[in-house]
């Protein structure tokens, strides 16, 4: 666009604007703000342990409480006070990774197997979930704007289980709310 033309339409606008002011010049008039926040919204998901079951014997079912030293553990960092939507996917079954191809053995979780708290790290104190059920939470205030969370679950070999070990991928997800 050349400067001639810049000018032109600088000049309508002025004149679009100061139409309107004459229009109202008998009235009265009052000027009001628009104003938006901008918060920061990101939110930060570290997986701090694996659920881990330990050695376990086929045909007996073996369960780790969330509360247990060798449950999941996760840690949720985003803006304090905010409430946060809280997504597991969870395997059905673990697959063997030094065995047999293809080997499986079954993995539950019942509706108590996670829990979550704001600000501290003890899940002896957290409020119990069903882990298959989208859930609402809350980070903590300032200055610990964190949410804990904790998953236990059941494994259930069969008695001619194939040894080896097994895992399977948790995902969480949290989202504001």
């Amino acid at each position: 666009m050349s400067q001639g033309a810049g000018w032109v339409v600088a000049c309508m606008c002025v004149g679009a604007v100061a139409l309107p002011s004459l229009a109202v010049a008998q009235g009265s008039s009052a000027i009001g703000t628009a104003r938006a926040t901008v918060v920061t919204a990101n939110i930060v998901v570290n997986g701090l342990a694996d659920l881990d079951f330990g050695t376990v014997l086929g045909g007996v079912a073996t369960t780790v409480l969330p509360t247990d030293a060798n449950a999941g553990s996760f840690l949720v960092t985003g803006n304090p006070n905010a409430f946060i939507t809280m997504t597991f996917t969870l395997p059905t079954v673990l697959t063997n990774t030094t065995g047999p191809p293809g080997t499986t053995m079954p993995i539950s979780f019942g509706p108590t197997s996670a829990r979550w708290l704001r600000q501290l790290n003890d899940p002896a104190s957290g409020n119990p979930f069903d882990p298959s059920v989208v859930t609402v939470g809350r980070l903590g205030p300032p200055p610990r704007p964190f949410t804990y969370l904790w998953l236990g679950g059941t494994v259930t070999p069969s008695p001619a289980q194939a040894n080896g070990l097994y895992t399977g991928n948790v995902v969480l997800t949290v989202v504001y709310f």
